[in-house]
This record gives structure tokens, C-alpha cells and sequence, in this order.
């Protein structure tokens, strides 16, 4: 299945399945349930550019400033997305203007 996943940018995802004599659905399942799953890699890695910008900052950029940095970077993600890593590594978020409806 890791070879799946490394994999599937190069070939679709049904060709290296069928290679690997394993049905797309259980790769799908397997992704799923996988604790290391593609989003928690794709997170860390956006944690290290994070990382990166804030601290190229003089850790004075927030959560917008780093995510157009990341977007001129050709990364694409959120505002909100780059708010969550931020708060659970604790890139000196500070919240002045916080308000909830």
C-alpha cells in the first residue's frame, strides 16, 4: 500500500492497485483508517514551511501573511488550515480581534 501511495502522482491509483493484485477500495480503506494517513503527511510538511515563514518573520507574520506566502509558494491551502497548525504547535498565535457569533 505505501507504494500505492508514493506512487499515485505518477499513475492513476486503480493501475498500481491492479499491479499490487489489491482492489482500489481497500487502498481507499486503508487511507482512511491509516493513522499516517495523506493528510496528517501533507500537515506536517505544511508545519515545516509554516515553521519556516514564521520564524523568516521574525515570527511577527500570522495566519494570513504565512498563507499568502504559502499560496506565492505555489502551495495551495487555507487561511483557517494554516490557523489550526499554527495552535497546535504554538507558533506564537495571538488572537486580538477574536469574536464568536
Amino acid at each position: 500500500m505505501q507504494i500505492v501511495l508514493a506512487e499515485r502522482t505518477e499513475h492513476s491509483v486503480e493501475l498500481l492497485c491492479e499491479l499490487m493484485s489489491v482492489t482500489s477500495s481497500s487502498y481507499y480503506r486503508w487511507i482512511q483508517t491509516d493513522h499516517q494517513g495523506i493528510r496528517s503527511i501533507e500537515d506536517q510538511q505544511l508545519k515545516e514551511k509554516i515553521k519556516a515563514i514564521h520564524e523568516g518573520s521574525r515570527k511577527i507574520y500570522g495566519s494570513p501573511r504565512i498563507e499568502k506566502s504559502l499560496r506565492k509558494a505555489g502551495v495551495k491551502t487555507s487561511k483557517k488550515r494554516v490557523l489550526r497548525l499554527m495552535k497546535e504547535h504554538d507558533h506564537g498565535y495571538i488572537c486580538l480581534f477574536c469574536y464568536f457569533v
